[in-house]
């Protein structure tokens, strides 16, 4: 009987799951409707209703998310997080009242204004489509079981990456530091950037960070890979804030406390939330405020002090900056294709061209090609461009800019599955599983406010090779733990004993 009640609960599980799947259907297709009645003249009260319903959309999909998963600190939950608050940040503050100089700075009519905010609505609310279906089936069954040679394994990719990581990362955050030192956080932009085997150091560089993630998920309460990773991840976190890069600062260390969630014990959510707020009030204010100071002003206390004080409302600030990634989307919405013509999926062939080394070409096709980020500056200012800077670009931007409006919800709406498809995929395998997606996290979370091209090699680099070489590792140490108990077995005139794996990817048993 108890089975049979734990079957019907199972189905009726799944049964509402699908209704609020079809539900939010329903508002996506609400939503493309609502698009054909979009008059041109739009007034501040249409651009008003945009965002409080943007701002409901992120509600309401943090809501389903957590009722279709129970948590929201996972990678799908801080992915959309990212996505509403560098795509929508604004629009909040537009619904609260807090956009002091009016949404963008006013650099934009209400017509283009209400056409981003639209835009960032579809992508949103089709990539959180797509997450609800990849989960709508998803079980509640314990983590896959993993070996003593899935954990050696681990610790053996992570040591590795650290040691072919370490002395790089070291001379390039000197060198770096060097910089900001002497010309603040733009000097870093007005240097010539390295290209083949001179960028190798940079490339070696970035594995730092998936060395301390595959160190701490393989220490199964080991003092030395946990003492390491911590050590290795700080270092990182605090670097880069140094630096003034805030975003390759948080976000991978938002990804450490997920696996660490993951791999050693539950952080308490209110400690989470008191992180995240904290980041919010106080780290990321005091980084934009500082870093582009020169000399030791920028580490000071009494000037650390001084900038947090100078400002009038840290929260609105960091958000109002955050949500200035809008802009790019509306710059996109404005110039494509009056003044450039879809690209029709060119941009994101190139984009996955990264994936190849830059073994043979004096510059790589797809640099030759050219960034969406470098082509927007360079368009709307040219100065800035001039000085090596940029506005960064958003990943519904890129989807529009490719294959127009039909684009946006069919791109978002596979970005959505994929990220949420490999959340519940790592909840659910062993610990190379985990290790994987964490490592996928530590840059995904960016990508609402990039482009593809920064993000393949990350995939595929950083995250899915060394958890091939653990999976190999790992298989390799089986099948000989299985040899070598079958030789002890058959000396003695004894069957072997041992356990072929069942099958599975990436060593689940």
């Amino acid at each position: 009987m108890s089975i049979v009640r734990t079957s019907r609960r199972a189905t009726g599980a799944v049964f509402h799951r699908s209704s609020l799947v079809l539900f939010h259907a329903f508002i996506c297709l609400a939503i493309v409707f609502s698009g054909l009645l979009f008059e041109r003249n739009a007034d501040t009260a249409v651009v008003y209703g945009m965002s409080l319903t943007l701002t409901v959309m992120w509600a309401w999909s943090m809501w389903s998310w957590w009722w279709m998963t129970r948590t929201l600190f996972d990678p799908y939950g801080m992915f959309m997080t990212s996505l509403f608050l560098f795509s929508a940040g604004q629009a909040l503050l537009e619904v609260v009242g807090l956009n002091a100089r009016g949404m963008l700075g006013g650099k934009f009519d209400n017509e283009t204004l209400v056409a981003a905010l639209y835009m960032v609505l579809v992508g949103v609310s089709f990539a959180h489509l797509g997450a609800l279906l990849a989960v709508r089936n998803r079980t509640t069954s314990p983590p896959a079981r993993w070996s003593t040679a899935d954990g050696l394994a681990l610790r053996t990719v992570g040591w590795a990456l650290l040691a072919v990581s370490i002395v790089p990362s070291a001379l390039l955050l000197v060198d770096q530091g060097r910089v900001v030192l002497s010309g603040g956080y733009g000097a870093l932009y007005q240097r010539e950037a390295s290209t083949g085997f001179a960028a190798g150091p940079q490339v070696l560089a970035l594995f730092i960070v998936p060395a301390a993630l595959f160190l701490l998920a393989g220490a199964a309460g080991r003092r030395r890979e946990k003492v390491t990773a911590i050590v290795v991840i700080g270092l990182h976190t605090f670097g880069q804030l140094f630096l003034g890069y805030r975003s390759t600062a948080i976000m991978p260390a938002c990804a450490f406390l997920w696996l660490w969630n993951q791999c050693e014990g539950k952080i308490k959510p209110a400690w989470i939330a008191a992180a995240a707020l904290f980041t919010m009030v106080v780290i990321v204010p005091i980084s934009r405020e500082t870093r582009a100071l020169e000399g030791l002003e920028r580490i000071k206390l009494e000037t650390l002090v001084a900038s947090y004080k100078s400002l009038e409302n840290p929260v609105v600030s960091s958000i109002s900056e955050m949500g200035g990634s809008l802009g790019t989307v509306a710059y996109t919405y404005t110039l494509v294709p009056a003044a450039r013509a879809f690209d029709y999926g060119v941009g994101y062939a190139y984009a996955f061209l990264t994936v190849l080394p830059n073994f043979f070409w004096g510059l790589h096709p797809s640099i030759a090609h050219g960034r969406l980020s470098e082509w927007l500056v360079a368009t709307v200012d040219p100065y800035a461009a001039s000085r090596q800077g940029g506005l960064g670009y958003s990943c519904i931007a890129e989807a529009y800019l490719n294959f127009g409006w039909l684009g946006v919800p069919i791109v978002m709406g596979l970005v959505g599955f994929g990220i949420a498809a490999l959340t519940s995929w790592g909840a659910r395998g062993n610990r190379t599983h985990v290790a994987m997606v964490a490592v996928l996290t530590a840059f995904v979370l960016r990508f609402p406010r990039d482009e593809s091209a920064s993000l393949v090699r990350a995939v595929v680099w950083y995250s899915w090779l060394p958890a091939a070489i653990a999976v190999l590792i790992a298989r390799a140490g089986m099948w000989q733990g299985v040899a070598t108990r079958r030789g002890r077995n058959q000396s003695i005139g004894t069957a072997p004993t041992a356990t072929i794996p069942a099958s599975g990817r990436f060593g689940v048993r």
